[in-house]
């Protein structure tokens, strides 16, 4: 009876401390630099998707996020909730990410007051300007390896 207690409490340790992230990532792998404009809504109380203070990473030859190796990137756009930001050939941008949660399209009905807040979005590569909004989101973000991209080629 003791060795099943203490695997019952072993499993519920291990399992409890498990947690999935899924992140919304602009991977520019284009052979010139790309713009990013997006605006956000104020999150308020609520916990929002994505975030005004991205983080950017180099991607190796194989299309995936080097996790160890940061880009240092500037926010040129000083407004709040608002970011513009110049990406690197070959460096994928985290704008956002969804905690213990699966994301399915952008007005699903998140867990624990998450939010999609993504007002607008602007991707420029030379004089080609994507422009998405909540509703052209999930035509321009694929889920790959549990993470959602925007490939810019």
């Amino acid at each position: 009876m003791k060795n099943k207690f203490f695997l019952f409490v072993l499993l519920t340790v291990l399992l409890s401390g498990c947690s999935m992230i899924e992140h919304f990532i602009i991977v520019n792998e284009s052979a010139s630099d790309i713009t990013i404009e997006y605006e956000l809504y104020d999150p308020g109380n609520r916990f929002p998707l994505f975030h005004d203070s991205p983080t950017a990473y180099k991607i190796s030859k194989s299309g995936s996020v080097e996790w160890s190796t940061d880009v240092e990137l500037k926010d040129t756009d000083t407004a709040d909730f608002s970011v513009k930001m110049v990406l690197p050939s070959g460096s994928a941008l985290v704008i956002g990410s969804l905690m213990n949660q699966t994301y399915g399209k952008y007005d699903q009905v998140f867990y624990n007051d998450r939010y999609f807040n993504l007002k607008t979005m602007k991707i420029k590569k030379g004089n080609i300007i994507t422009e998405i909004t909540p509703g052209t989101f999930d035509d321009n973000f694929k889920k790959k390896s549990g993470q959602m991209i925007c490939k810019i080629k």
